[in-house]
């Protein structure tokens, strides 16, 4: 099995279907202590194929109940009951009254200079953060409710890309001059209908029905990913100069770094992960911040 992951992985799978297909009461049975054995076996085996490592976790701050991690240059911040509670960056710590929303900020996404695209509910608007403003509403193609499923910033032309759960696509508004312009398709496939969350870096990641695909100029690209079994409200990040996609899986309660091929980088497990909602990354300082709860987590890697 050494140095050959496809053919480990294939045992792994035989060994479980074997241990899974035997009584139920063989735990209980004078086999009881072999059985015990093999499944530490499949188990260790299944770590190591995932490459798994107890991540080092440390807690930032306490920023309230919050559904997503508002991430801009100098803040981290969620919205809570229309008061936005955010975390300084370079100050690492708690500042209240900072930021000012006239609108619920159901997701959001950093623009060049002091600016923010920010979703409603069903309204897309920009978001000056230091002056408090609020200007360029627009409803032409946003999704609403639950056919809304994320929405990114490609820094490199400024575009807001959103994931229409109810057309199954990825559309791309151009921003400018402190509003929006009608959005087009950037990549189209039903599977979207299921999708969770997406990421760009010139290609466009989609997660949905476990596993995450990859398009490239409305084409699917191969990507192989190298583990399974996504939960169905898994986030992705990464940006165009990143190295590695980075993967909040919530319903397993782990932190996934996979190659932009897809490869398997490692798997980071925590006692603290206990309700993970939404993440942001500086892939440069190595650390990866956590919205658990109502807790700043900062996760090094």
């Amino acid at each position: 099995m050494y140095g050959d992951e496809a053919q480990a992985s294939r045992l792994y799978a035989d060994a479980t279907n074997m241990l899974n297909g035997l009584p139920a009461d063989i735990g209980e049975s004078d086999q009881a202590d072999r059985y015990n054995e093999l499944k530490a076996q499949a188990e260790e085996l299944n770590q190591k194929l995932n490459k798994v490592e107890k991540a080092n976790v440390s807690s930032l701050a306490t920023l309230g109940n919050g559904s997503n991690l508002i991430n801009l240059p100098n803040y981290f911040a969620v919205e809570v009951n229309r008061t936005i509670i955010a975390y300084q960056k370079p100050a690492k710590q708690i500042q209240d009254d900072v930021l000012k929303s006239s609108e619920p900020i159901v997701d959001s996404t950093a623009l060049n200079s002091n600016l923010a695209a920010i979703y409603n509910g069903s309204e897309l608007f920009v978001w000056d953060y230091e002056d408090d403003i609020v200007t360029g509403r627009f409803t032409t193609g946003v999704p609403s409710g639950s056919s809304f499923g994320g929405m990114k910033t490609y820094a490199t032309n400024n575009r807001v890309y959103i994931l229409d759960k109810s057309t199954g696509e990825v559309k791309n508004f151009n921003t400018g001059n402190r509003t929006f312009t009608a959005g087009t398709v950037s990549a189209k496939d039903d599977a979207f209908k299921n999708g969770s969350d997406l990421a760009i870096d010139g290609n466009i990641y989609v997660a949905t029905g476990g596993t995450i695909l990859k398009y490239n100029s409305g084409a699917k690209q191969e990507f192989n990913i190298g583990i399974s079994g996504l939960s169905g409200t898994t986030k992705l990040f990464t940006q165009n100069d990143f190295a590695n996609l980075y993967v909040l899986d919530s319903g397993n309660k782990r932190v996934i770094i996979l190659g932009k091929t897809g490869a398997l980088v490692k798997t980071l497990n925590s006692d603290k992960f206990t309700e993970l909602k939404d993440l942001a990354v500086d892939e440069k300082a190595r650390s990866i911040y956590v919205l658990n709860g109502s807790e700043l987590l900062e996760v090094k890697f």
